[in-house]
């Protein structure tokens, strides 16, 4: 009854989601409701212990929004600025063969765009790239979506690490979650060759392996980068992994080292020349590199520096950090606007189009940050039943636990479209068994990190986000049934290799 009891607000958050589709925001709600009365009826939380609760979940929420707002007015400012549209022009012109567009655009540019961004924003950027250059809107949903795993386990500035795991142990869980990570994102250029080759009915094989050295290069040149940059600067290593990748392979394919003699090019497509005047690259990447300069300086001199710390009742805390990506994105705009102007208009479009979807975001990340801090709570109830969590941690407490933990975190991303959601719910949980069964908590929070980056590929939010910046709805389904197999394969694959390292390195 005590376990049904525990587990009862996931259910509930799920039971509504899906049976009576709301949306996560109102899903969270009604959720945070539900564990609000069970967790003062049953456990006799005091008010005062739900009261923090509350303040800390919101406090979170702040951190959370203020990067998502910044991320969001950055990538709409330099696409007014149409310093966007000059990266597109180079990389469309780099080489017509789609298969080699497919993986500089949605596993190179797209590993950058998490990395600088995170929470969807990748797929909504990259699929109305590719769609842009000739693919169709399903096509560039499913490889956008394909590419969105290993770089998520340090998006957004390393955010699914800096608050998803807060409060918890964290050394070395960058360095774990990387080295699986190294292993396993090799097969991820693997799969994003194979579902374009599959447009042609022809010669299938023939295409896939003439292309298949420049997809495993592509994935050596990112992931070999981001495995070391995750010892020194784990919240650089998608940015830096994803940058140096680009440079590499941007050579790679001048020079037409590991490119396909032949052209791939999709059924009855003419390839034109493209004659269209194109500005310096440099006018397309100044301002990642400005963002670049500004997070190592954050990195290495304002880590540890707070803009505000609170206390909160039932000693709870919570502090600010100026060493917050939100803040970076808007200091590099500031410093931006002195190269590349845009006009009133522009930049009112640019506000209203990052505070429009805020809302419904911060209400959701609300709501989930807010149940968990009360289920964490309960544990300090007047009942002498053990908390939500500890209830939980007794139940899956077993020596093959560490076998579905990274399952466990791609479930969470795929219910929240969030991997440090994903963290901020399941990782307190994965912490406690790992504790309670002797298993190293850092490769338990490093398999939860790597689960929450694998399930980004299926997340129901981002599949919704990403089709409606193509203008293709209704197609939820078959986009999951493409995408389901892939996301298994990473997890098993990722499992295997996450235990036989866990042995290893100890």
């Amino acid at each position: 009854m005590t376990l049904l009891l525990s587990i009862s607000p996931i259910i509930i958050l799920i039971f509504v989601l899906f049976v009576f589709r709301l949306s996560l925001a109102m899903s969270g709600i009604i959720s945070l409701i539900y564990t609000i009365l069970i967790s003062s009826i049953f456990w006799s939380l005091p008010q005062i212990y739900t009261l923090s609760s509350l303040l800390k979940g919101a406090f979170i929420s702040l951190d959370i929004i203020l990067i998502i707002f910044g991320a969001i007015f950055f990538l709409k400012y330099l696409t007014q600025a149409g310093t966007i549209q000059v990266i597109e022009l180079h990389l469309k012109a780099l080489s017509p063969d789609r298969r080699i567009q497919a993986l500089l655009i949605s596993w190179l540019f797209g590993a950058f765009i998490e990395g600088t961004a995170g929470f969807g924003t990748p797929a909504a950027i990259v699929a109305p790239f590719l769609v842009a250059i000739g693919f169709t809107p399903f096509l560039a949903i499913i490889v956008a979506l394909t590419a969105n795993n290993a770089s998520v386990a340090f998006g957004a500035i390393g955010t699914p690490v800096r608050i998803g795991f807060e409060g918890l142990k964290t050394a070395d869980v960058s360095f774990y979650a990387a080295f699986i990570n190294l292993i396993t994102g090799m097969i991820v250029p693997c799969m994003i060759l194979f579902f374009v080759i599959m447009t042609h009915k022809k010669d299938r094989m023939k295409n896939f392996i003439e292309c298949l050295p420049f997809a495993l290069f592509s994935g050596i040149c990112f992931l070999v980068p981001y495995f070391i940059t995750s010892l020194y600067a784990p919240e650089l290593s998608s940015i830096l992994g994803s940058t140096i990748g680009l440079l590499l392979m941007t050579i790679i394919t001048k020079f037409k080292i590991f490119v396909p003699k032949n052209i791939f090019k999709f059924s009855d497509e003419v390839i034109l020349n493209n004659e269209q005047k194109k500005s310096s690259i440099f006018n397309g990447i100044y301002p990642y590199i400005i963002l670049l300069f500004l997070l190592l300086i954050g990195k290495f001199f304002f880590q540890n520096s707070k803009i505000f710390s609170v206390s909160l009742p039932a000693d709870l805390s919570y502090s600010l950090q100026l060493f917050n990506p939100g803040i970076v994105f808007l200091m590099t705009i500031l410093i931006t606007l002195f190269f590349k102007r845009i006009n009133n208009q522009q930049f009112k479009l640019c506000l209203n189009a990052s505070i429009k979807p805020l809302f419904k975001t911060a209400i959701a990340i609300f709501s989930v940050c807010s149940l968990v801090q009360i289920m964490i709570a309960t544990g300090k109830g007047i009942t002498p039943l053990p908390g939500m969590f500890e209830e939980i941690v007794i139940f899956l407490k077993s020596n093959y636990f560490p076998y579905f933990s990274i399952l466990i975190g791609a479930f969470g991303a795929f219910l929240s479209g969030s991997a440090t959601v994903s963290n901020l719910v399941f990782a307190p949980i994965q912490s406690q068994i790992a504790q309670q069964i002797f298993y190293s908590e850092g490769w338990i929070l490093a398999f939860q990190l790597v689960g929450a980056g694998a399930g980004n590929m299926i997340a129901l939010q981002n599949i919704l986000a990403v089709q409606s910046t193509v203008e293709s709805s209704g197609k939820e389904a078959e986009i999951l049934s493409k995408l389901l197999l892939p996301c298994l394969i990473y997890i098993v694959i990722a499992t295997i290799v996450g235990t036989i390292l866990s042995k290893v390195i100890i």
